[in-house]
């Protein structure tokens, strides 16, 4: 009996270490499907901020925008003129160029010669009807010796004259009617009758 034990422990001891001995590695089994993604974490906090870059080069100028309701402007005929200062500063002087008759005006009233017209005058002299012309017969354009202006305005009439060339010869109508050869000598000019229309039309408005 106690030899069939012995026996016995030595064949279970014999399977024990058959079981525990170095055999060779079986292959891999396939992998396991995977599982479902763990909560996200917790934001972290944000970064520092970088450095601005450098500043890139101005765009184009755009264009210029439409000129306000009380902006000076030249148009094809007449350009406004500037007082400028020694600092630099500018305004308007209130006088414009007429560029068509080259001279410097201001919108007035033309008076009589065009009721309730107004114009860009030039610089005129206001004179009485004339009493010195150019014809022996006293009549023809009328002749007066001021150099100072180149036009003029008839009191009365509102008529306006230009000055227009050396007079070769004068006559004065008396207060009898007669006419009388005036000094050639007389530094005279004949000064043509010209219509309003010859000057720049205005309109006054708000």
């Amino acid at each position: 009996m106690l030899k069939m034990r012995r026996i016995g422990f030595l064949v279970i001891g014999a399977l024990v270490m058959g079981a525990c001995g170095g055999g060779e590695a079986g292959p891999e089994g396939p992998a396991g499907e995977r599982g479902e993604d763990g909560a996200p974490g917790e934001r972290g906090d944000p970064g520092e901020r970088g450095e601005a870059g450098p500043e890139g080069a101005p765009g184009p100028e755009g264009p210029a925008g439409p000129a306000g309701k009380d902006a000076v402007e030249a148009d094809a005929r007449l350009a406004p003129l500037f007082w400028t200062f020694a600092g630099g500063a500018r305004a308007f002087a209130n006088r414009w160029h007429d560029t068509e008759l080259d001279v410097e005006c201001t919108p007035q009233e033309t008076g009589p010669a065009e009721p309730g017209g107004h114009r860009c005058l030039p610089t005129f002299r206001a004179v009485d009807p004339p009493a010195t012309f150019a014809l022996p017969d006293c009549s023809g354009d009328r002749v007066e010796s001021w150099t100072d202006v180149d036009y003029l305005r008839q009191k009365g009439s509102g008529d306006f004259f230009r000055r227009d060339v050396q007079a070769p010869a004068a006559y004065f109508k008396s207060g009898t009617g007669e006419c009388i050869p005036v000094d050639p000598s007389a530094d005279l000019y004949t000064w043509a009758q010209i219509p309003p229309s010859t000057f720049a039309a205005a309109t006054l408005a708000p």
